[in-house]
C-alpha cells in the first residue's frame, strides 16, 4: 500500500513459470526486477530455475553502478529460488532486507506477478502479429519490456525510465517489432551488382 520514497528503496522480484516452448538460445523461464519507485523492470532470461542467484546478483550489481544507489529492500515469494542458502546469504552479506509473501497468496506480489502477466501479454502480440515463430518469445519479452520502461502509466508520474535514470528517454528511433530492417554490407564485400544491405526482421535493439 506505501510506495519506496527513492529508486531502489524496494524491488519487486518474480519468476514467470515454464514457457511451454524452449527459446531459440534454450532458455525457458524469465525473471522480472521490478523497482518500486520507479517501476523500471529489467528481464533475465533463464535455462533452469537454479539460476535465479546468480541473475540477481547480475541485476543487484547492474542496478547500484548505474543508478549509484543501493538496493535496500527485496520482495518476492517464498520460491525455494528466492529461499536456498546462497541467495539468503548474498543477501544478508549486502545488508539488503528480503520481504517475502505469506504461503499461496501471489496477489502479495502483486506487483511482479502484474508485470509477468502484462509482458506476456504483449509479447503474444507481437508473436502473432508478425507470424514469427513462438521460439522467439524471448526477444518479444525483451522488446515488450524496453517499450513499458519508455511508456506512461498511471503508477507514475512520467515514464519508468526517465524516474530511474533521470533523462528524458529518446523514442525517434523505435520500431514495430518484427518490421523489415537492412543491414548494411560493407562495400569491401560486395561487387558492382551486388545488393549493399540484407533484408532482415526486427527482434529488438542490442545491450551491447
Amino acid at each position: 500500500m506505501t510506495r519506496a520514497e527513492h529508486v531502489l528503496g524496494r524491488v519487486h522480484t518474480d519468476v514467470c513459470s515454464p514457457l511451454p516452448i524452449h527459446s531459440h538460445r534454450g532458455y525457458r523461464y524469465f525473471v522480472t526486477f521490478i523497482d518500486d519507485s520507479s517501476r523500471f523492470a529489467s528481464v533475465y532470461p533463464l535455462r533452469e530455475k537454479l539460476e535465479v542467484g546468480k541473475s540477481l546478483k547480475a541485476f543487484i550489481a547492474w542496478a547500484e553502478l548505474e543508478t549509484g544507489l543501493k538496493v535496500k529492500t527485496l520482495c518476492s515469494d517464498r520460491g525455494g529460488e528466492y529461499m536456498a542458502g546462497h541467495v539468503k546469504d548474498y543477501l544478508v552479506e549486502h545488508g539488503i532486507k528480503h520481504k517475502i509473501t505469506t504461503p499461496d497468496t501471489p496477489q502479495h506480489n502483486g506487483v511482479a506477478e502484474c508485470l509477468s502477466r502484462m509482458l506476456l501479454d504483449k509479447a503474444r502480440a507481437m508473436l502473432t502479429d508478425t507470424n514469427l515463430p513462438k521460439s522467439y518469445w524471448l526477444e518479444a519479452i525483451n522488446y515488450a519490456t524496453f517499450l513499458h520502461n519508455l511508456s506512461p502509466s498511471c503508477s507514475v508520474t512520467t515514464t519508468p525510465s526517465e524516474l530511474y535514470t533521470g533523462t528524458k528517454p529518446d523514442v525517434s528511433q523505435l520500431r514495430v517489432f518484427g518490421c523489415t530492417a537492412h543491414m548494411h554490407i560493407p562495400e569491401k564485400s560486395c561487387n558492382k551488382l551486388s545488393a549493399h544491405s540484407l533484408s532482415c526482421t526486427f527482434l529488438g535493439f542490442s545491450q551491447q
